[in-house]
């Protein structure tokens, strides 16, 4: 029954994929990457054979192929092009055929992030069975900038303006540029490539535009699930880049609820960070405070209040292990003082207080992938210390004051095609001893730590699972995307109980589905109706209803 921790431990090791994250890692910073032409333009079809004729005599010719190699290339070897085409040797076939071995291999450059790469078929006599492939490998001969709401940086620039002795060029050249971007505070990069013919050279124009925002926000109102039980909540987060003109952030948030019967209740706080070298290390420190005070007389309560205060800091590195996998890991130590007190009308009283340090490792990554689809993946180890700074009192002293407990979450989105996507979801809490209360894992309800709310479950060790199906379509330059969803989500919790061997589980499922809106200015809503599959084990029954949410940013998506 004590559900105001959830906000908490959320913003720890889950990123939910429909709330604020008021805590967001230097990698939530999305760098884009866009091709201005599809890939399959970086031939040279000026020079490829467009039909299947002979090359000398302009008739249909065949031939027995017996042997191939490939000229010019610094990629592929002639043994990887015969292991492409092991089964066209020995047998007949037409410079169709051998068109097609030479798109393959460009697509293989491309995939392999060479995309200013191709190759054809030169120019040659069909005879002995034997043929020549010939490869174009070019590199980025122009580059070009825009700077936004900033000055010109050099130091970025002359990394991109390296890239012109890169030859071949490849994709994965511009990740020492993103590292290098993600390190600044409130800058964000993107990219345009192209090909280009210019002074009788050919190869790759590379447009860079970085820009800088001093601050970014994003504010907004929902009545959805979990975070606020079907009553509106009030939610937003700001953050300040460069405050003091060392690459710092300071980040700060806050929620209310104004029409809840927890009509007093609170979560705020704020996170300062700094770099402290040059490969990606930063310090951080930050502190928040949920306070409660609910009108529960029709629950037979005279006095109800609650308060959590939580201090800490730490250090995080940021990471890059491929082109496309980016994230960080932290080291982290906090403080928390939790303090409750209820009076019943007859008088009872229960008197809470919690004072422990814990330490906590967690990590961050973000995976993107163009054929099996974006991967966000967050881990955690969390250890209580024990000792003279630690401490429970009261009338309730369950829980191990040197708990220790392993937290993991996991979001997938699959695009079908340019409509369809399947996202899934997962994170689950496992405790390896009893946890004390702010320490144990919540799903389907606020953090609220008063009566048990309709339709949440706490437990020792828990895991939820969300999949949903979105068809999205593009309207107007006002409306400029917009998404119908259906989605079936369950979530299961585990309490050993008093005595180890007893071990209790309690199950919630239920599906919805909605729409949501991307219009302009940032601005965002949705509208959903949530179907419960099952009811909450205490008998407190879930009803049907329709929520909804508007929301105002300046962060990209």
């Amino acid at each position: 029954m004590f559900k105001k921790f959830f906000l908490l431990i959320s913003m720890f090791c889950w990123l939910p994929a429909q709330s604020l994250n008021f805590r967001p890692s230097p990698v939530a910073v999305r760098q884009s990457l866009m091709l201005s032409q599809p890939a399959n333009i970086y031939d040279t079809s000026d020079i490829k054979i467009n039909n299947s004729v002979d090359l000398f005599t302009g008739q249909s010719k065949s031939l027995t192929l017996y042997s191939i190699t490939i000229e010019g290339s610094s990629i592929f070897t002639d043994e990887n092009v015969l292991e492409l085409a092991e089964k066209m040797i020995g047998q007949e076939i037409t410079t169709a055929d051998l068109e097609t071995l030479a798109q393959k291999l460009t697509e293989l450059y491309h995939k392999k992030g060479y995309i200013f790469c191709s190759v054809y078929v030169p120019f040659q006599p069909l005879k002995h069975g034997t043929i020549r492939l010939k490869a174009v490998e070019q590199s980025i001969i122009k580059t070009s900038f825009r700077w936004i709401n900033m000055p010109s940086h050099e130091d970025i620039k002359k990394q991109i303006n390296d890239l012109k002795k890169k030859s071949p060029f490849n994709i994965r050249d511009l990740e020492p540029i993103i590292a290098t971007v993600r390190q600044k505070a409130g800058l964000s990069i993107s990219f345009t490539l192209k090909d280009i013919h210019e002074d009788g050279r050919t190869g790759g124009e590379l447009i860079a535009i970085v820009s800088k925002q001093g601050i970014t926000h994003k504010v907004g109102v929902a009545n959805t699930m979990p975070e606020s039980l079907g009553n509106w909540v009030a939610r937003g987060d700001v953050q300040f880049n460069s405050l003091f003109g060392i690459e710092d952030q300071l980040k700060v948030f806050g929620a209310v609820y104004p029409t809840h019967k927890f009509n007093h209740l609170m979560h705020y706080g704020s996170e300062f960070s700094v770099p402290i070298n040059k490969i990606g290390t930063k310090f951080f420190m930050f502190a928040d405070l949920l306070r409660d005070q609910p009108d529960l007389r029709s629950q037979g309560l005279a006095l109800a209040r609650g308060r959590l205060k939580t201090y800490g800091g730490g250090f995080e590195q940021g990471l890059s292990l491929k082109h496309n996998v980016q994230g960080n890991v932290r080291f982290v130590i906090d403080r928390k003082n939790f303090s409750e007190r209820t009076i019943s009308n007859q008088g009872l009283q229960r008197d809470i207080q919690q004072k422990n340090l814990a330490f906590r490792l967690m990590s961050h990554f973000e995976m993107a992938n163009q054929k099996y689809g974006d991967t966000i993946i967050d881990t955690g180890y969390h250890h209580g210390l024990k000792g003279d700074h630690s401490y429970q009192r009261g009338t309730d002293q369950r829980g191990a004051l040197a708990f220790r407990k392993l937290t993991a979450s996991a979001r997938h989105i699959y695009n079908i095609d340019d409509t369809w996507a399947v996202v899934g979801s997962m994170r689950g809490q496992y405790a390896l001893n009893k946890p004390l209360l702010m320490e144990r894992f919540f799903y389907g309800g606020a953090p609220f730590s008063f009566a048990n709310p309709i339709g949440i479950l706490v437990g020792d060790s828990g895991v939820q699972g969300k999949v949903e199906i979105r068809y999205g379509i593009s309207v107007d330059e006002f409306l400029k995307k917009m998404t119908f969803y259906s989605y079936l989500e369950t979530g299961k919790v585990w309490n050993r109980g008093l005595k180890p061997q007893v071990e209790r589980t309690d199950t919630l499922s239920g599906m919805g589905v909605g729409i949501r809106g991307l219009m302009k200015w940032g601005l965002s809503a949705f509208l959903e109706y949530g179907i419960p599959s099952k009811q909450h084990v205490d008998q407190n029954k879930i009803k049907n209803q329709i929520y909804s949410g508007l929301t105002l940013s300046n962060k990209e998506p």
